[in-house]
């Protein structure tokens, strides 16, 4: 049965948001995170560059951010995880590092349930999405799996892009829009010298449950 997450907190604050057309302003966990406004219909918040954030993300089938990471091409190191921040380091290829946190930073695509969505129930057994309903994509889970959002409660969805729809009508988007700006699976590193700072996660090795190297199994004691 696909997994329902349901936030009931977080979606009373950002329903009232959305419905008052007001600004969500959480306390931000990293300094360089913005203000956030919900997208329209009840949908999830975003910065001012478009992008939501999934704090803690490892998107992937089986994705797990294992504690040492080797890197495979040299790649900046900025301070920031956005393409434009500044670069701190030009990291070289080969160098261990140590994974202290990650986000994916993605741009949502909205799309309305049009028929039944096959698979989409909760425990009870119910539709939990209905006809008419208004989901947006926050998140990518591996094997063509994305995380719907739907004012506050967050579900698996399969996305059968060639074989159709699956019940929901997808928004079209700008294929270059999906990756502009700081769009991308970011991961915050530690060097041995002490310092921080934001790597792309394309350019490491060391992800549990992607083929990880005999090298980085062995670092990691797996």
């Amino acid at each position: 049965m696909v997994r329902t997450i349901s936030v009931a907190a977080l979606a009373m604050l950002l329903s009232a948001c959305a419905q008052h057309g007001h600004e969500a302003a959480p306390a931000a966990s990293e300094p360089w995170q913005q203000a956030q406004t919900n997208l329209p219909d009840g949908g999830p918040p975003v910065d001012a560059d478009g992008l939501h954030d999934e704090v803690g993300s490892c998107p992937g089938e089986g994705c797990v951010l294992s504690s040492w990471q080797l890197l495979k091409e040299s790649t900046p190191l900025r301070e920031h995880p956005t393409r434009a921040a500044r670069v701190l380091a030009t990291l070289p290829a080969g160098e261990w590092v140590r994974a202290a946190g990650s986000v994916n930073r993605w741009r949502p695509q909205r799309g309305v349930v049009v028929s039944e969505v096959q698979g989409m129930e909760t425990e009870s057994g119910r539709a939990a999405l209905r006809v008419g309903d208004v989901v947006y994509t926050v998140d990518y889970e591996g094997e063509g799996y994305v995380v719907l959002w739907r004012r506050g409660e967050t579900f698996s969805w399969y996305w059968p892009e060639a074989e159709g729809t699956g019940g929901i009508r997808m928004d079209a988007v700008d294929p270059a829009q999906a990756s502009a700006g700081g769009a991308g699976f970011w991961i915050k590193v530690r060097r041995d010298n002490g310092q921080i700072g934001w790597v792309l996660g394309e350019t490491v090795e060391c992800l549990d449950g992607q083929d990880p190297t005999d090298a980085c199994r062995a670092r990691n004691g797996s």
